[in-house]
């Protein structure tokens, strides 16, 4: 649930937001001043765009935010940036866990993304086939494909294809 206190947004949006505040200026003279759409700094300031670490440069430096704070927003741009790439070899696992924790520290809202793809050689269609079946079947919402309908309406059940590594006795 976002924050309400913050408008949903995470701690770097809100920084973002509160320097520009600071400065007494609005959102449509900064980006017309910086060469942004003011739809760009809107969706940033409001939490719906991430900004690159070269935004948060460029809007902490047009809004002469205090060095302290700049580093702190840039150092929060790196952490989204170095957590939003694939991780192929974990060389320094304690490094990354501090990152994310750093992350969900500083986030009033986290939201975890898992694809629901099977990857490689299940992709068979003989193995999709079954797997959409037994789906449809536990959840009945759909009757299969196979056969004419039966009495009541609905379709007749089919031979279906065992999952892979099944081995019917």
């Amino acid at each position: 649930m976002p924050n309400r206190s913050t408008g949903g947004r995470d701690a770097l949006s809100s920084g973002l937001l509160a320097a520009r505040k600071a400065t007494g200026r609005t959102a449509k003279d900064v980006a017309e001043r910086i060469g942004y759409q003011p739809s760009k700094l809107s969706r940033i300031e409001n939490g719906q765009q991430v900004p690159t670490e070269a935004d948060v440069r460029t809007l902490t430096e047009e809004y002469q935010t205090p060095q302290a704070e700049r580093q702190r927003l840039l150092n929060m741009a790196r952490d989204v940036k170095a957590e939003n790439r694939r991780v192929v070899s974990l060389r320094d696992p304690a490094a990354i866990q501090q990152r994310l924790g750093r992350i969900e520290r500083d986030s009033n809202l986290v939201r975890e993304f898992s694809p629901n793809i099977i990857p490689g050689l299940l992709q068979a269609p003989g193995y999709i086939r079954a797997h959409a079946d037994r789906q449809v079947g536990r959840r009945g919402h759909r009757a299969s494909h196979r056969g004419p309908p039966g009495p009541t309406g609905t379709a007749r059940p089919g031979r279906r294809t065992p999952p892979l590594g099944h081995h019917p006795h």
